[in-house]
Formats: C-alpha cells, sequence, structure tokens
C-alpha cells in the first residue's frame, strides 16, 4: 500500500544521502594523499 511506498521512499533517500557523504569522504581521503 502506499505506507510501504512511503517506507521505500525514504529508506531509498536514507541509502543515497549515505552514499553521497561516503563518496564525499572517499574524496577527502583521495585528496589527502
Amino acid at each position: 500500500g502506499n505506507f510501504a511506498k512511503f517506507l521505500k521512499n525514504v529508506h531509498t533517500e536514507q541509502a543515497a544521502k549515505l552514499q553521497a557523504k561516503n563518496q564525499h569522504e572517499c574524496d577527502l581521503l583521495e585528496d589527502i594523499r
């Protein structure tokens, strides 16, 4: 139903944020080296 769809969207959004954060940290590490 709608609730499941809502949960899926929230989860996807969280995953995307985490992905972006990790990518950013990797980029920072690359810069340091």
